[in-house]
């Protein structure tokens, strides 16, 4: 069962609304679950707390994964969300329009 976004990923999906981009949070990619998909783009999102710090290998070879299955992913720390969203959700708009042209 998906979890509840937490309050960091939920900022940025607010942000991601305002520029009208479509978006599912706790978007799984099969056994793989990531806090925001863009599944037209093959965009996968992850707001990276601080557990993640102990975590980097994996995440790489998540990544990886995902690459391989067609998706790129981006990585964002919890501080870089909370200081500004805004910028954020402007840089995956972008990477948006790049990817689906």
């Amino acid at each position: 069962m998906p979890k509840e976004p937490t309050p960091t990923v939920r900022l940025l999906g607010e942000e991601l609304k305002k520029l009208h981009i479509t978006f599912q949070y706790e978007y799984s990619v099969r056994r793989k679950h990531v806090d925001i998909g863009l599944r037209e783009a093959r965009i996968l999102i992850e707001v990276d707390g601080p557990c993640h710090k102990r975590t980097r290998g994996k995440d790489f070879v998540r990544d990886i994964y995902s690459q391989m299955q067609g998706y790129k992913t981006f990585r964002f720390s919890n501080e870089e969300v909370q200081q500004n969203p805004q910028k954020i959700a402007s840089f995956i708009q972008a990477e948006l329009i790049r990817y689906t042209q």
